[in-house]
Parts: structure tokens; sequence; C-alpha cells
């Protein structure tokens, strides 16, 4: 496991528990658990530090740390952290997904990563005491941050710093009603499909991959795919994301027909 999956490992079980508990809740996070996920738990404590000062990757609020002295092995309280989500937290897991996505797909990561430098090494430049904003300024240069909205109602645009491009209408489809309720209401977070049956326009909504297919934001072959990770049951729909100049091009071929 590479360093980049150990930070996405770790927001990753923070959303899943995150799900279990009431709004003014603490999210209790095992050490244990992530132990037995392949995060040792040095390097948890490494990650959850970053996450909780480092700014750019700061999207918690820690209440309470484990007891550092505690066996490993012991699943009690005081092996536990308890932290708050900060409003942060799902820009933050979105960019580690898609950061773990390049690592596990060498095609796309040579983009990212023209050195074949495929480890950025988060926790050594935190333990030898450097920069630990350089990991980011790394990535920055090699990516492009895309802004999504829609404009005149149902066209999607997309913004990548000057440059500006127009998608064909979606025609108030319920692909389009999908996508805009999410992007309004819960940019970054899991919408599930039974949420947004209750919306006008979704009733009796099932699939949402299947609602979406064949529209700009279709999983496979949508020129906005990079903005959505779907399932049948749930959607995530990002406001801003990290493209490659090859993704840019798909939306770029997008925007002219």
């Amino acid at each position: 496991m590479t360093d980049v999956e150990k930070v996405y490992t770790v927001l990753e079980l923070i959303d899943e528990k995150s799900k279990q508990v009431g709004p003014d809740e603490p999210i209790v996070v095992s050490m244990l658990r992530l132990s037995r996920s392949g995060v040792s738990r040095a390097d948890t404590l490494d990650i959850m530090a970053m996450l909780w000062k480092i700014e750019g990757k700061r999207c918690i609020e820690i209440i309470k740390w484990p007891d550092a002295d505690k066996n490993l092995f012991t699943n009690t309280e005081d092996d536990t952290y308890h932290v708050k989500l900060l409003s942060t937290f799902y820009d933050v897991l979105m960019k580690y997904e898609e950061y773990a996505t390049y690592e596990r797909d060498p095609k796309r990561a040579s983009k990212l990563f023209p050195r074949n430098d495929l480890k950025p090494n988060i926790l050594r430049v935190l333990a030898e005491g450097g920069d630990p904003n350089m990991f980011s300024a790394e990535l920055e240069t090699k990516n492009h941050l895309a802004v999504l909205s829609f404009e005149n109602i149902s066209r999607p645009q997309v913004t990548v710093g000057n440059s500006v491009y127009l998608l064909s209408s979606m025609r108030g489809g319920r692909a389009f009603d999908i996508i805009n309720y999410c992007l309004n209401h819960s940019p970054g977070r899991d919408v599930s499909s039974s949420l947004l049956k209750t919306k006008p326009g979704m009733k009796g909504l099932s699939n949402i991959k299947a609602a979406i297919q064949h529209s700009h934001f279709d999983i496979k072959n949508g020129a906005l795919r990079v903005f959505i990770h779907a399932t049948p049951g749930s959607i995530r729909v990002a406001q801003t994301v990290h493209l490659t100049e090859s993704e840019i091009d798909t939306i770029k071929v997008a925007a002219l027909n």
C-alpha cells in the first residue's frame, strides 16, 4: 500500500463512520481497524496529525487522541480517535480518491508524475520535518483545477482557469435533475437514490447509474464523468476536481459538439 493509499484508507474509514453517528456526535476511528486494513499505528498517527494540522489537507478536528502507550491489539476506547468533520472534508476525500486512482493506473499516473515518482512520500516529508505542502505543490503543478456549474439552467459549464467550456443542454431530463440536485444541495457528498426519488421529477428512481447513462456524466463515456462517483444506489458530485490535460481535451471536444 502506497502512502497516498494509506491516507485514502483513513479518510474512507472516517467517512464510513461519519454516516453511523448523529450530526453532533463524535466520529470514533479505531487504530486497530486501520491496522487490519494495512495502515500501521505509526502511519495512522502521522496521517491523523496531517489531516488535523496541515494547510490544504486540514479536514478534521480531533476531539480525543488515543492512548499512545496502549497495546495495538487491544480494541478499547483508549485506542480510538474521536473526530469531527470540517467543511473541507469531502473535498480532501475526493482529491485523495483521485490520487489513489492515479497510483493504481500506471498510464494515468505517468501524466500526474512524469518523473515516474509514483509515491509522493507524504509521511517521510513529515517525519523529516520538511514542508508537507511540497506534496500539494508538486501535484497542483501537474493538474488543472476545474469548476462545474450549470449555465442557462441545463447546460453544464466547466471553468478551468480563464477558459470556459459550455456543453450541450441536458434538456431538464432525469440525469440533469440528479446532477443539479447534488451540485446545489450536497456537493462532494454521497446522495442516495432513496433520497433522490423523493425530489421533484425523480419519483420511481431505482438505479442512478442507469439514469445518468448516455448523458455528459455517463460513468463510462461521459466527458464530465470525472466530476462524479456513482453506483446504482448512490452518487457523489464534485463541484471542483483536478484534471489532466487529456481530461481537459475530452471536455473541449464535447464542448465543440
